[in-house]
């Protein structure tokens, strides 16, 4: 049904993107079916201003409050997302002692982890376009599995809903190494569940499994 509402002859409903998701604009006092407009039309914030409408809330015009049609878009969680943990360390006789590897989901939208002493740090974006969210997230930490060689310590920093958005940053997830003495093939070998979920609704929005494997193979100097 459209909204009754004009400008030029034609519909809002054909000027403005309907909602989808995310935040409202300010309400407008202008109602359909008892519910105000802006939660009918997708936030300016996900597309682009169109030509004024000659609508008018609180002197500002209406099409600085929702997305011109056809413009919205909206960002997601990258299609190729498969976070890990993957530490190799290759060193001399001596160990580096209570050195930490984590991996992080950073709030500029790239996940990374620190992969030891061979210079491997690896990253990629988690959000759909590589950009910072959007939206609020919560990030959790569950069925962490694994085990090996008690020189590694692997930790789960989020076992409860975290934060995570446009200014804030998690380290979810850390492997230590605790040894000095002569150590061959050490290994841990794991796993554990990350889940994101929308901050807002709660909607899980990625679930899936994270590896976990950490080695060192120390060389003797001769």
């Amino acid at each position: 049904m459209a909204s009754g509402y004009r400008s030029g002859g034609v519909d809002f409903d054909d000027l403005f993107d309907l909602y989808v998701e995310g935040p409202y604009s300010q309400d407008t006092g202008r109602r359909v079916g008892g519910v105000d407009l802006s939660r009918r039309y997708a936030h300016i914030q996900y597309g682009s201003k169109r030509a004024d409408v000659g609508h008018r809330v609180g002197g500002l015009d209406l099409s600085n409050l929702w997305a011109a049609k056809g413009t919205a878009s909206y960002q997601g969680i990258a299609s190729n997302f498969a976070p890990k943990l993957d530490v190799t360390i290759i060193q001399g006789w001596t160990g580096p002692s209570g050195l930490t590897y984590p991996m992080q989901m950073l709030n500029t939208g790239i996940w990374r982890y620190f992969g030891g002493t061979q210079g491997i740090n690896p990253q990629a974006p988690w959000t759909s376009d590589g950009q910072a969210p959007r939206d609020g997230y919560e990030v959790i930490i569950t069925n962490m599995t694994g085990g090996g060689d008690a020189v590694w310590a692997v930790t789960n920093n989020a076992p409860n809903w975290v934060p995570l958005n446009a200014s804030t940053s998690q380290t979810l997830i850390t492997a230590q190494y605790n040894s000095t003495a002569s150590q061959t093939y050490r290994t841990y070998d794991g796993g554990c569940t990350l889940t994101i979920r929308k901050a807002a609704t709660g909607q899980v929005v990625w679930s899936g499994g994270v590896p976990i494997k950490c080695y060192s193979g120390q060389i003797r100097e001769t």
